[in-house]
């Protein structure tokens, strides 16, 4: 069983109408709750830049406040499928997150960071999106002339300092995040810090809330608006199974 959506990577959705409430374009996002009861098809996303807040993910009125960027912390695996691209992936075995298969080649498969980097795609060919394992394969258009969106947030190279979610000591003033990784069920930062030029590893989504909170950008890489799908009440229903 997934982590129920919550750890979900998102940004914002074609429904979007809180002006830069996000942080601006492009600033990703970690789903933190999922509403039941009254809340039920609305979701809680902490935002890289800070803010916090809910959003609809299509009950009742059908509208999408937001789009699915990455599930891989939400759990999401597909196993048996290994990524072809040069990603650090071969640590795992498998693909997590979002697969990207190539609709030309008999057995070619990108995990999202491949497939957002441009892996694949000086020859043209076009890639069918597929959510979860046993999820319908949904035809995507070439990523050729695409419109791509700077991804801005807790990356590798962004300035940050620390959330009221702060479970370290002292480090307090602005950081770097040196690298970031972890494809499974929580996604960790490497933060070098500018006041005691100490190294540690800080929580930034999975099944934590994030520790850290982004007050500058760093050389991040892009994503395919148009390619990504919603994150709704249905993938969070898939999502459980």
């Amino acid at each position: 069983m997934a982590a129920a959506g919550v750890g979900s990577r998102v940004v914002r959705g074609p429904s979007w109408d809180y002006g830069d409430q996000d942080g601006g374009e492009g600033v990703v996002g970690t789903v933190v709750e999922i509403g039941k009861g009254c809340f039920e098809g609305w979701a809680v996303v902490q935002w890289d830049y800070g803010s916090r807040a809910r959003y609809r993910i299509g009950r009742n009125d059908n509208e999408h406040d937001l789009l699915l960027l990455d599930s891989a912390c939400a759990g999401v695996q597909h196993r048996g499928i290994t990524c072809d691209g040069k990603c650090t992936l071969s640590q795992v075995g498998y693909v997590t997150g979002i697969r990207w298969k190539c609709a030309h080649c008999s057995d070619f498969d990108l995990c999202n960071e491949c497939y957002m980097n441009d892996e694949h795609v000086a020859n043209g060919h076009t890639f069918v999106r597929i959510n979860t394992m046993g999820s319908p394969p949904v035809q995507i258009p070439s990523r050729r002339n695409a419109t791509k969106v700077p991804m801005r947030g807790l990356f590798q190279g962004a300035t940050v300092k620390r959330s009221r979610f702060w479970q370290g000591e002292k480090e307090d003033g602005l950081g770097d995040i040196v690298c970031v990784h972890g494809s499974g069920d929580e996604r960790v930062a490497e933060v070098r810090w500018r006041q005691n030029k100490g190294t540690f590893k800080c929580q930034i989504g999975g099944k934590s809330i994030p520790e850290l909170i982004c007050t500058a950008d760093g050389d991040n890489s892009h994503y395919y608006k148009d390619h990504l799908p919603v994150f709704g009440i249905l993938h969070y229903l898939l999502s459980l199974c």
